[in-house]
């Protein structure tokens, strides 16, 4: 961090300006600010108690706290939010704060626990009876906080030195001088003030500012005219040394000095001292302590000072935990699962807890109702706590963590309307279990992984083994590594035997870092072992083998099967079905796979159960076995219906069966947007083709272009019987020899000459279909030669013909 060099002079004079001025300082309210989903939010960290009021303005809104020296401190409020909700903010004076809005939002307002006041500015129209929406009336104009200031600002310069003392006019404040220069001050002090007016004005002032100090007579009443005079000691008390104004200023200066010695020592500033300026005889020094017989009175001055360091850590240690949708944070004590049990064996805990839970008339003690569950969940017991909290028939609010923290402990679905699940941003131990509580985390979660982490640190490490490979999993899904690695570390360094929970951490690591080999190789041993985390181990080494498209070993498809069906109700079933069945299909085994997905999706239906479907039926789109491919389709149609697939999906099953020539099946399934796209087009004109149907086939490609359209246009145009369209069509995107073949068929002898296959311009010249080119006609052959010519040529003819039958594709080509 960079410091700041401060000379000593400017600190004085920064202390005078400060103390002098006091009573136009009041309290600054320093606002913070937050960016959520549908709204943007500032928080004002009240100090006390204050009357607020909201209402709208003809820019938006403006605030009104009962103080007129309140000091708003908006310099970081731009920092967290944009300005699309809140464009500006500005104070207007007298305790206001304007808030003008950049779109169609209302304000709504509330008070913490603590005292913060929490403004939300949310898209939308507010509501008919929002009680922000009132018209604010503002206040008559008055003098700024500056004039102010100035105005309550009293000049403070003396008529007389102090003894000993000068007062310099730049700094308002005394430098003592030895006593051997006073006689020589009183003309110096009566030369720098040539009017008296100045000096009756300053006393005037300084009269009415300081109602406690002792008005003092004119320089030469003092020391006489030639400024000699010596005075006694009483005198020079009693005449010459004024009071303090206010017991407060010596509080508030000791404090101010207090503040900027602490922000020297955190590296803030660096004083660099003038020694010119300091006393050379200490014994100089004036004593302006209060008058004996006086005792200072305890003084509270509206004054506050502190360091920016103790400003934000004070901050961060009394903010109100809060979640990001305004909801209060359970506290770390309802979550102080550490402290809920000891070292001693399990038994004599539990039967210690046990022996107070009824008292006398058989009534429970909700107290020893709430120990005895907390016990079984510092011992990993999930289900005897929420049995301990049924059987009492205890719903307190209280207890509400407890029974969150047993289903967590036992990897069973909380209540979807426990609160647990939005504190994860909390600053407090329920940043843990809310993450916990999320099967899978959302990715736009907001995280406090500090007090995450922080928490987790603190849980016995048996918890932190059960508990540490689901926790880093779910950090590791959205992309939180470096907390992962600090939830691994956490269990690492502990004392003796860490388990399998490392292990499994450090493979989950190497699997969301690219590393699947190095993953598996880890997890292999894992799941093919009686540890309990050998169904977390088997999950991941088969997810990871199918998103790398590796084959899985039979023996784990085998593994995943049998735990599928024995943990069908459990948290981990479906997962296990699902990896279990995709496994199989990508071994090959579509049969079997589809068979298995029939009887996993004939009880319910869910979106897993959804998701395995069309990546089954992505498979089966894949498989080169044209005949598997029809037969697995038509038998397990009805899956696909109900999976209701998306149109990609759609338009690869849709694009085989046209080409298969199932041109109804195709038609069927492209349907709605999927039939509107330029591919659906393409596949349907192709359907139609193989429906016979070459005008609906032209009609879906009019106007696209490209090669393939080309293609299917030449091909439609050939059905149609046009083949020498169907020709300039395939010679218009270069494929001069399928032109070809279609201007044999057109009867386009010319174009079929130059680019049809061999054979069929071998037999266009036998036959003499395109006229020769030469001039001059021969000269007819006599009898026998034209006799022995006429035989010749049919013999050519006839293996020509031969030659060409053998070539010549059948017409529909």
């Amino acid at each position: 961090m960079m410091r700041q060099l401060v000379p000593a002079v400017a600190l004085i004079a920064a202390l005078d300006l400060m103390l002098y001025s006091r009573p136009a300082l009041g309290e600054t309210v320093r606002i913070r600010s937050g960016e959520h989903a549908g709204f943007s939010r500032i928080v004002l960290d009240l100090t006390k108690p204050t009357e607020w009021r909201l209402g709208r303005t003809e820019e938006g809104y403006e605030l009104r706290l009962d103080g007129p020296d309140i000091v708003f401190d908006t310099e970081r409020v731009f920092h967290m939010i944009p300005r699309d909700r809140i464009a500006d903010l500005s104070a207007i004076g007298d305790g206001g704060l304007a808030l003008r809005l950049g779109c169609a939002c209302h304000a709504r307002a509330f008070l913490t626990e603590r005292g913060a006041l929490v403004i939300d500015v949310a898209d939308g129209e507010a509501t008919s009876d929002s009680p922000f929406e009132r018209a604010v009336r503002r206040s008559a104009p008055g003098r700024s906080s500056a004039e102010t200031a100035r105005a309550l600002t009293p000049s403070f310069r003396p008529a007389l030195p102090l003894a000993g003392a000068v007062f310099d006019e730049r700094l308002k404040l005394p430098i003592v001088v030895p006593e051997r220069d006073q006689g020589q001050l009183a003309s110096v002090w009566k030369a720098a003030e040539p009017h008296s007016s100045r000096r009756e004005d300053g006393d005037a002032k300084f009269a009415a500012a300081a109602p406690n100090a002792t008005a003092m007579g004119p320089v030469e009443n003092a020391f006489g005219a030639g400024g000699n005079r010596h005075m006694s000691a009483e005198e020079d008390r009693s005449l010459l040394l004024p009071r303090l104004p206010d017991p407060s200023v010596t509080q508030a200066q000791s404090e101010l000095l207090r503040q900027l010695s602490r922000a020297a020592s955190q590296g803030l500033l660096e004083v660099e001292l003038e020694r010119d300026r300091l006393p050379r005889d200490p014994s100089a020094a004036v004593d302006v302590g209060l008058p004996a017989g006086e005792p200072a009175k305890p003084v509270h001055p509206a004054i506050r000072a502190e360091t920016s360091i103790d400003r934000d850590m004070l901050s961060a240690m009394t903010r109100t935990p809060m979640t990001a949708e305004g909801g209060h944070c359970r506290p770390d004590e309802d979550f102080d699962i550490s402290g809920w049990g000891d070292a001693r064996p399990a038994a004599v805990q539990i039967a210690e807890r046990r022996q107070p839970l009824v008292g006398e008339f058989d009534r429970a003690d909700l107290d020893a109702v709430l120990d005895l569950a907390r016990l079984y969940l510092f011992l990993g017991f999930g289900a005897e706590a929420r049995a301990v909290i049924s059987a009492f028939d205890s719903t307190a609010n209280h207890l509400a963590p407890i029974a969150a923290m047993s289903a967590i402990l036992d990897d069973r679905a909380l209540d979807p309307s426990s609160d647990l699940f939005v504190m994860t941003g909390c600053d407090t131990a329920a940043a843990l279990w809310a993450v916990l509580a999320w099967p899978v985390l959302p990715a736009a979660a907001e995280v406090n992984e500090s007090a995450l982490l922080r928490s987790f640190s603190a849980l016995p490490i048996h918890l932190r083994r059960q508990l540490g490979p689901g926790l880093s999993r779910r950090l590791l899904d959205t992309g939180r590594g470096t907390a992962a690695r600090s939830v691994r570390d956490a269990i690492a360094r502990a004392a003796g035997d860490v388990g399998t929970a490392v292990g499994m951490i450090e493979a989950g690591i190497d699997y969301s870092s690219g590393d699947a080999e190095s993953a598996e190789a880890r997890l292999d041993a894992l799941a093919r072992s009686n540890d309990p985390m050998a169904v977390d181990a088997l999950i991941l080494t088969i997810r990871s083998r199918l998103e790398r498209g590796a084959s899985v070993p039979d023996d784990l498809i085998e593994s995943a099967e049998a735990l599928a069906f024995e943990r069908q109700d459990g948290a981990d079933g479906p997962a296990l079905s699902q990896l279990q069945i995709l496994a199989r299909g990508a071994s090959g085994e579509l049969d079997r796979a589809l068979a298995d997905l029939r009887r996993w999706t004939e009880s319910e239906s869910s979106e897993r159960q959804t998701e395995t479907t069309a990546q089954l039926f992505v498979a089966l789109g894949e498989s080169e076995d044209e005949a598997d491919f029809l037969r697995l389709y038509f038998a397990n149609r009805d899956l696909l219906d109900r999976a209701a697939p998306d149109t990609t999906l759609r338009s690869e099953l849709a694009e085989r069966l046209a080409e298969a020539g199932f041109g109804r099946e195709a038609s069927a399934l492209l349907k709605g947007e999927a039939a509107l796209s330029e591919r659906g087009r393409r596949i349907l004109a192709r359907a139609a083709i193989a429906g016979f149907d070459p005008a609906e086939a032209i009609d879906r490609l009019d106007g696209l272009q490209g090669e393939d359209v080309a293609s299917i246009r030449a091909r439609a145009l050939a059905l149609a019987g046009d083949h020498r369209s169907a020709a300039s069509a395939l010679a218009a995107i270069g494929d001069q020899q399928a032109a070809g073949r279609a201007a044999w068929r057109g009867g386009d002898w010319k174009r079929a000459s130059a680019h049809a296959p061999e054979v069929m311009r071998e037999a266009i010249a036998a036959f003499d279909l395109v006229p020769s080119s030469s001039g001059e006609p021969e000269a007819p052959p006599g009898p026998l030669a034209a006799g022995q010519s006429l035989i010749a040529d049919s013999r050519n003819m006839r293996s020509k013909l031969e030659a060409l039958l053998k070539v010549t594709e059948p017409a529909g080509d």
